[in-house]
């Protein structure tokens, strides 16, 4: 018990740690660049709503160190903290900001008294999880060659971060070519990967994620090269003592230094200077503030203007729907086009959960997303469970990071959540655990009789 307080007591401490950071983030270094978009109209008594919700959030994490910990963690400091942030500094909507919370609270607190059925899968006298490693290998060729026929040789220009959006615009995949490169590159290949890492096949492993460098080259997708180092640091992160304290150090400290940073950026020399400005405007405003101040949009656009919702389209009721006639409004543009038309540059506006659900079934869609990251969560419990922690966090940790750009809507289509959340639940590895602990015991045996013919 000592152990778990000690543990639940360090979490909450570099939580506010890391909220602190992220204030004072706001408040200097944003105001200096982007401010346009992201203007500091605080509002005292709302920080202060925000600083204790934030707290409560904290209180309510699993002190155990499980996977379960980590991932809500991992939740909290990229989605839940910089909504906050936005709802404190940009004086909004305190309705949306409590349904959000209260709704992650019941998420927290559901997850520890439900215990998820352990289903054992038998397919021809077999376990299925062999036979998903072979569907996974089909997937990935007929991926592989359909992305040669469309995109020809991989383009190392795609390695220029400054003209991907140019190489981004310069084609158009079609539906089965984007769909099998967000299977492969988001389910099947971090599977296979979490699978070989658990085998011990590291040689497997390299070239998994030199087919998913392959895929970046081709799309110039960013999330896709960021994804290798996710699999890997989340394979051996799970293997780490304390792993949701050492994320919350890193986390917290990786704040204050890359804010600092940016704050003195124009007393540096001009080259490291853009590379600051770069990093921090990718991993602080892009990656977290960005999707936090649109889902604020969304809320004013789908909730407070009402208009039209998406419902049921992008789930698997979709093609029923559109056999039967009804109407989708979003068919010519898609809602990320429009919310991105109306409030931003443009672009797709990607948001994320507790953003998305908003486009499908207006306010409904807070609660809704919070139903299916209760389930999404307990097939993580599952898995952790019969699997191990290593496997799970290699296997599922992607989808939580996307979770800052993709909503748990995919969960009820055909997507690759959950593709991830259906091997979390029926997957059981214990056969390859038994051939890994069988081949650790032979190769000790070799070095045993090595030693010994070399002392004789």
């Amino acid at each position: 018990m000592k152990t778990k307080s000690g543990t639940k007591n360090k979490i909450i401490l570099w939580g506010l740690v890391y909220w602190i950071a992220l204030s004072v983030s706001y408040i200097w270094p944003m105001q200096n660049d982007w401010s346009d978009t992201f203007p500091l109209e605080a509002n005292i008594l709302k920080f202060v709503l925000a600083s204790m919700t934030i707290l409560a959030m904290l209180l309510l994490i699993p002190g155990n160190e499980s996977i379960l910990s980590l991932f809500f963690t991992i939740i909290l400091y990229i989605v839940i903290f910089p909504v906050a942030i936005v709802y404190a500094f940009q004086n909004r909507e305190t309705c949306y900001y409590l349904s959000v919370v209260i709704c992650f609270a019941f998420v927290e607190i559901a997850v520890r008294h439900i215990a998820p059925h352990k289903v054992s899968l038998r397919f021809m006298d077999h376990n299925p999880s062999k036979s998903i490693v072979i569907i996974g290998f089909i997937i990935l060729i007929l991926s592989l060659f359909v992305m040669y026929r469309e995109r020809g040789i991989p383009d190392m220009k795609s390695l220029d971060f400054s003209i991907t959006y140019e190489i981004r615009a310069s084609y158009m995949l079609s539906s089965l070519a984007s769909r099998l490169f967000r299977l492969v590159t988001r389910a099947v290949i971090p599977f296979m990967v979490s699978v070989y890492f658990l085998r011990k096949k590291y040689q497997n492993v390299i070239v998994l994620l030199f087919i998913q460098f392959v895929y970046f080259l081709w799309l110039a997708n960013k999330t896709t090269i960021f994804s290798i180092g996710i699999l890997v640091i989340g394979y051996y992160f799970a293997q780490a003592k304390n792993r949701t304290v050492l994320f919350s150090k890193i986390m917290s400290f990786g704040m204050i230094f890359i804010s600092v940073l940016e704050g003195i950026r124009t007393q540096l020399n001009s080259g490291f200077g853009s590379v600051i400005a770069n990093t921090y405007s990718l991993l602080v405003r892009r990656t977290m503030l960005v999707p936090a101040y649109l889902k604020f949009c969304y809320y004013d656009y789908f909730v407070i203007k009402e208009n039209p919702l998406s419902g049921m389209f992008g789930t698997f009721a979709a093609p029923v729907l559109t056999r039967i006639g009804w109407y989708n409004p979003y068919k010519t543009i898609t809602y990320t086009k429009t919310i991105g038309n109306y409030y931003a540059s443009g672009s797709n506006a990607n948001t994320g959960i507790f953003g998305a659900e908003l486009a499908h079934f207006g306010f409904l869609g807070i609660p809704i997303a919070g139903i299916l990251l209760l389930i999404f969560m307990l097939c993580v419990k599952r898995c952790e469970s019969v699997n191990g922690g290593g496997f799970t966090c290699c296997l599922a940790i992607y989808t939580i990071v996307s979770l800052t750009d993709a909503g748990t809507i995919e969960l009820i289509g055909y997507s690759p959540m959950f593709l991830i959340a259906l091997i979390m639940y029926f997957s059981d590895l214990n056969e390859y655990k038994k051939e890994a602990r069988s081949n650790k015991t032979r190769k000790d045996i070799q070095r045993k009789r090595i030693r010994i013919r070399y002392k004789v």
